[in-house]
């Protein structure tokens, strides 16, 4: 898959794979044609792998669950803290081995809107997922059928958006890109990572 492609296009379509342990599938905005797939990987680096096919034999993006940003937060005591209730990731290009950035959840925070904090490569704070909608985000952790609503912003700006569609059996977005300059590869792992990977309001799936 040509990331320079998936950046020309402006609307797709993200669902978590019915019975799929931690997967989740990004379509064209017809939701038809398979576009990008993900999956939680629990060999060869504990996280989840972004591929550009069902097949998973061309791996585009190696998102790797880590436990804390410093070992020093080990020796705190926040270890196991951190793993439980603020999950990191690193993201890296599997084709160039570039390191593109990380996300971790607000654990506090996301108690009542699901937020993530996306980071540089150099480990700067640069940007956020998070749900739009507190009274949304309320309803959404009792009503399984009320639509979640996300905004990824970089660099102070909004980048896209993923709006919920009502759905009976698996969680479906809306996938909109709103800045067509950002890194296409942080909000398709951004938009991985919501619609099935770590599953809704930020539980692991």
């Amino acid at each position: 898959m040509d990331w320079d492609y998936l950046k020309s296009q402006q609307a797709f379509m993200v669902k978590r794979k019915f019975f799929g342990l931690g997967t989740s599938m990004i379509y064209d905005a017809m939701g038809t044609n398979l576009l990008l797939y993900a999956k939680a990987k629990f060999r060869d680096g504990f996280g989840f792998r972004i591929f550009s096919n069902k097949e998973m034999t061309d791996e585009l993006i190696f998102a790797k669950r880590e436990f804390g940003k410093s070992d020093a937060e080990f020796s705190k005591g926040m270890g196991l803290l951190k793993k439980a209730f603020m999950p990191t990731y690193a993201i890296t290009d599997s084709k160039t081995n570039e390191h593109i950035g990380g996300f971790q959840r607000k654990s506090m925070k996301s108690i009542f809107m699901d937020t993530w904090t996306i980071y540089s490569p150099d480990g700067r704070e640069v940007g956020q997922i998070a749900e739009q909608s507190r009274m949304g985000a309320l309803l959404s952790r009792f009503i399984a059928l009320v639509p979640q609503k996300y905004k990824i912003e970089l660099n102070g700006r909004a980048v896209a958006e993923l709006n919920g569609k009502i759905s009976f059996f698996v969680p479906k977005y809306v996938l909109t890109i709103l800045d067509r300059s950002a890194d296409i590869r942080l909000i398709m792992t951004a938009a991985a990572l919501i619609g099935g990977v770590e599953g809704k309001q930020g539980q692991d799936s």
